[in-house]
Order: C-alpha cells, then sequence, then structure tokens
C-alpha cells in the first residue's frame, strides 16, 4: 500500500483530479499455471477510504514498506 497518484484510467474512473494522491495497493500472484505472474493495481476512491473502515487503517502507514493485507479482494 502506498499514498501516490493513480495511475490516469483510475483517477478518471474514480473522478479523482489527475495526479491527486490516493491510497493505491499493488498485488502479485502467482497465475494457474503455477510459472507466471500476475499483477494487479488498486487505488481507492475518496469515498471508499471514507467509508470502508478497514481502508481508513492504511491511511497513515501507507508506505510502500508493509504488506497490506488486502490478498481476499483479488481471489
Amino acid at each position: 500500500m502506498a499514498w501516490e497518484a493513480p495511475p490516469p484510467e483510475h483517477a478518471a474512473a474514480l473522478g479523482l483530479a489527475p495526479l491527486r494522491p490516493t491510497l493505491v495497493h499493488r498485488y502479485e500472484s502467482a497465475a494457474p499455471d503455477g510459472r507466471t505472474l500476475r499483477t494487479a493495481v488498486t487505488s481507492f476512491s475518496t469515498v471508499a477510504l471514507a467509508e470502508v473502515e478497514e481502508l481508513g487503517r492504511y491511511r497513515d502507514r501507507a508506505d510502500g514498506a508493509a504488506a497490506a493485507q488486502l490478498r481476499r479482494a483479488y481471489d
């Protein structure tokens, strides 16, 4: 988890101002074949940050150094 500007297409879809930082989660996992990696990038809207208590916990410690426990969101 990191507090950073989301990819432009995420900002547009979420109604965020371009380059406005938000909570961003990057995730890698093994693909079903077990040989390749799949990646995901999730950007959270200001509404999600305000309404989802679990995401609010990451607001003050989203420095990219600690692993976030959001794996189930990608399964």
